[in-house]
């Protein structure tokens, strides 16, 4: 089982290394049954974007930190091109926003 800091330090390798890299994550689907996936593209551990749910940088996020992930992979990748609809995020502000709601306490 996979989880947000599992994300977060492949993340933190690729901005350290200054790599190319697909990263996809599996979920399961609040039905608790369907398999979805969503990736971040990061563009030689500089600037990412995140494809999931069509939605922008921030609101994905917010999603993601949300999610019950069942698998991170990565695959390096000597230059990447992402899809143009795709707005980039500094890596390093992904990076922050994950690791803050993992080390935030629980909600009651």
């Amino acid at each position: 089982m996979a989880d947000l800091q599992e994300l977060s330090r492949t993340l933190q390798s690729l901005a350290a290394s200054g790599a190319s890299a697909k990263i996809s994550f599996y979920y399961v689907d609040a039905d608790g049954v369907a398999m979805r996936a969503g990736s971040v593209l990061v563009d030689h551990g500089v600037r990412a974007y995140i494809d999931h749910r069509q939605l922008a940088p921030q609101a994905a996020i917010s999603d993601i930190v949300g999610l019950k992930l069942v698998k991170v992979a990565s695959l390096q990748m000597d230059h990447i091109q992402p899809d143009p609809a795709l707005s980039g995020i500094d890596l390093r502000t992904l990076i922050a926003a994950l690791h803050a709601s993992t080390s935030a306490p629980p909600e009651q």
